[in-house]
């Protein structure tokens, strides 16, 4: 891969990726450092279908498997449906701003502290 190959990464796509991750919600969320979006099964685009996980990165070198792009479920209880909802908006408005960068064939990983939040 050459760094013509590379896609910006924005702030608007950093500040979507945070929201999206819900790092405000999840222990230790202040400590994770980038969230990897995976490519599809054949490698052609970006997953961010409903069903696709992603990779939150921490500090410590520890992985968690997320889910930023599955829809709010109904049966949620309202306590927490607010939140889920916010996560889910943010996670639209990341796969919009994805489809705007061009597709290098290899995961995407966006540094959640690139700029101020």
């Amino acid at each position: 891969m050459s760094t013509t190959d590379v896609p910006f990464i924005t702030p608007a796509i950093v500040a979507a990726a945070r929201q999206a991750a819900a790092l405000d919600q999840r222990i230790n969320g202040h400590k994770a450092t980038d969230l990897t979006i995976k490519t599809n099964l054949y490698a052609t685009a970006w997953a961010v279908d409903d069903d696709s996980d992603a990779l939150l990165h921490y500090a410590d070198g520890g992985i968690l498997y997320c889910s930023p792009f599955r829809p709010v479920d109904d049966r949620m209880p309202a306590v927490i449906r607010a939140s889920a909802e916010r996560r889910h908006a943010a996670a639209e408005k990341l796969r919009i701003l994805l489809a705007e960068l061009p597709f290098n064939g290899e995961p995407l990983r966006i540094p959640l502290r690139a700029y101020a939040a």
